[in-house]
Order: C-alpha cells, then sequence, then structure tokens
C-alpha cells in the first residue's frame, strides 16, 4: 500500500516556545488549533506512553464515530507520537501522527517552531484522497497554532 505522508508547520511569531507546547500538548485543548473536538481519555488523564484519547474530526460528529489516539511517543516539552485507529480497537501503527514544538533564535531572540506530520498506508486509488485530507487538517491545525498562541 502506498505510504501518505504530510508536513506542516511554521514560526509561531511572537509565542514562546512553553506557550505553544502548554497549548498541543494538552489534548483536552485541541479543538483550539485544530480542526477536531476532543471526546474523552481511556483512563487516566495525563498525556504519557500508553495514554488513549478520543477526537472526532468534525467538531459537530456523533462523539460514537470518534478515533482513539494513543500515545506512543511521548518527550515532554518538545514532542509526542499518536497512533490512530477506531474507537473499538488498539490502533495499529498504520496511521500515526506526530506533533513537535522546537525553539529557533530569531533577531537574537527565542521563538517557537511547530510542525505537524501525519503518516498513513492506503490502497493506490485512496492515497491522493486521504492526501488531500491530511493536507487540508494540516493546514488548519498549523493556523490555528498560531491564532491560539497570542
Amino acid at each position: 500500500m502506498p505510504a501518505v505522508v504530510v508536513q506542516g508547520g511554521d514560526v509561531v511569531s511572537g509565542a514562546d516556545p512553553a506557550t505553544v507546547w502548554a497549548l498541543v500538548a494538552d489534548p483536552e485543548r485541541v479543538a483550539e488549533w485544530a480542526p477536531v473536538r476532543f471526546v474523552g481519555w481511556m483512563g487516566r488523564e495525563v498525556p504519557d506512553v500508553g495514554q488513549a484519547f478520543f477526537v472526532t474530526l468534525d467538531k459537530h460528529a456523533d462523539p460514537s464515530t470518534a478515533l482513539r489516539l494513543e500515545i506512543v511517543e511521548w518527550v515532554a516539552g518538545h514532542s509526542y507520537r499518536c497512533a490512530i485507529g477506531p474507537p473499538d480497537e488498539r490502533p495499529g501503527t498504520d496511521e500515526l501522527i506526530e506533533v513537535s514544538v522546537t525553539t529557533e533564535l530569531r533577531d537574537h531572540r527565542p521563538v517557537a517552531r511547530f510542525d505537524l506530520t501525519y503518516t498513513g498506508s492506503y490502497p493506490g486509488w485512496q492515497a491522493p484522497i486521504a492526501w488531500w485530507r491530511a493536507k487540508r487538517l494540516i493546514d488548519k491545525a498549523v493556523r490555528g497554532v498560531a491564532a491560539a498562541s497570542h
């Protein structure tokens, strides 16, 4: 199956890297910056490896259609990676979303750089459609981080 990889990112002008991380590292705040809705946690409410949470891709969708995101990698203050799957089963590793915040120097001042990467595998004819949907969502999320960080 063809791999679909979509990346997006930008420097968040005027935003402190710690502020950007606090925004994007809290699944309950995802609707503040991404075109999705947080539905709930599975287990404890702490982002860490093995923890799962649920989101819908439409802010008005029925919560029963939520996707399960399981955190498979967590580097506090910097990045995390989630495996994506249906709500009724453990996600596989064929769909991943990676979120990272790094610090860059601009005019001798630290600024935040936000990056978001989606990776998935799809049958040949579905790959272009999946790429387009992922690109649209990632572009909105990148713009949303910039808007919500000020």
